[in-house]
């Protein structure tokens, strides 16, 4: 079943990746400096809009990053690693991208991010909320 489970998550959020450039794995380039810069960001500017957004993008596409290169023939152990892996950086990118949310609520990239985290997660009734609120701003 888990298995079956990290299929969805990587068919989701591959297509979440592939949907919006912000979520591009392959253009980021993630080191320790990096993770430290964005956090420090936040932290000297805790309401800012560009830093919280940085960090909650920063952990989001390590997550998406993970889900790419899965290998889903790989041992079941080691699928179950990389499931944990992805549930941890969504996790650290969350708190990130709901306060981007509050300060913007119409930040349609937070928004998908935000069901995709989820979605992540296995949180699917929160996935849906932030799907719905994304498809009324696009009725708009």
């Amino acid at each position: 079943m888990k298995t079956i489970y990290l299929f969805l998550i990587s068919f989701f959020l591959v297509g979440l990746a592939d949907a919006q450039e912000t979520y591009n794995y392959s253009k980021v380039d993630f080191n320790e400096t990096n993770e430290t810069a964005v956090i420090n960001a936040v932290e000297d500017a805790p309401d800012n809009l560009g830093a919280n957004f940085e960090a909650s993008k920063h952990y989001y596409n390590q997550g998406v990053g993970i889900i790419e290169t899965l290998d889903c023939e790989a041992a079941f152990d080691a699928l179950y690693a990389k499931q944990e892996e992805v549930e941890a950086m969504f996790t650290k990118a969350l708190p990130y991208a709901k306060k981007v949310h509050s300060l913007d609520a119409k930040n349609a990239k937070v928004i998908k991010m935000l069901e995709g985290i989820y979605f992540g997660l296995n949180d699917l009734e929160m996935s849906r909320y932030y799907g719905s609120l994304l498809a009324e701003l696009d009725a708009e």
